[in-house]
């Protein structure tokens, strides 16, 4: 966790930077980040705060959310948690309400939004715990790959767009691997 200069709280994860002044000045609080952060935004009407990731800019004056950019995937993710964000990308933008989440394709450039069924499903690697809501296994392992410092090769390039769903806790890779080689054609040693 990382307080800022304005008392905002920011909690990055693994392989995942911040970059913010010493100091906020003038009409904005500008922060840029790569990887994974959730943010509680101290209100503050007259100087909004704004996230800065890649082509993705989010605009917040009091709220809490999740922003999700690492550079092995390829999309930008804001879900909102409390408040109302702004999310602009190029010349588009959406706003954000609680539960909604928005997504930026790094290769088409189409920013899109759509309802999620628990925002707080989206910080759980807060608490050490990992959740997939039909998260392609080529994404689960990336995280794997973060979550546990190890790398995942793949065999077989159609395994990489199994979908999985599951809340598998705080447990070992191998355990994970296992959960899931149940319910797809997944081997894994």
């Amino acid at each position: 966790m990382v307080l800022l200069p304005d008392s905002s709280k920011v909690w990055l994860n693994a392989g995942s930077s911040l970059k913010y002044p010493a100091q906020f000045r003038g009409k904005e609080r500008v922060v840029s980040m790569q990887g994974e952060a959730y943010f509680e935004v101290k209100p503050d009407a007259k100087r909004p705060f704004i996230v800065q990731s890649g082509k993705v800019s989010v605009k917040a004056l009091g709220t809490s959310f999740n922003v999700k950019n690492y550079n092995t995937e390829e999309h930008i993710s804001v879900v909102l948690m409390t408040g109302k964000v702004e999310v602009t990308a190029n010349d588009n933008h959406v706003d954000l309400l609680p539960n909604e989440q928005a997504i930026f394709n790094k290769h088409s450039s189409i920013l899109g939004k759509n309802k999620v069924d628990n925002s707080l499903d989206y910080s759980s690697w807060m608490y050490n715990t990992l959740n997939f809501e039909s998260t392609p296994f080529s994404e689960i392992a990336h995280t794997l790959e973060r979550y546990y410092n190890t790398q995942i090769v793949f065999k077989s390039e159609a395994l990489k767009s199994y979908r999985f769903t599951g809340k598998p806790g705080n447990t070992s890779l191998a355990s994970i691997l296992h959960l899931l080689s149940l319910t797809s054609p997944l081997a894994y040693e």
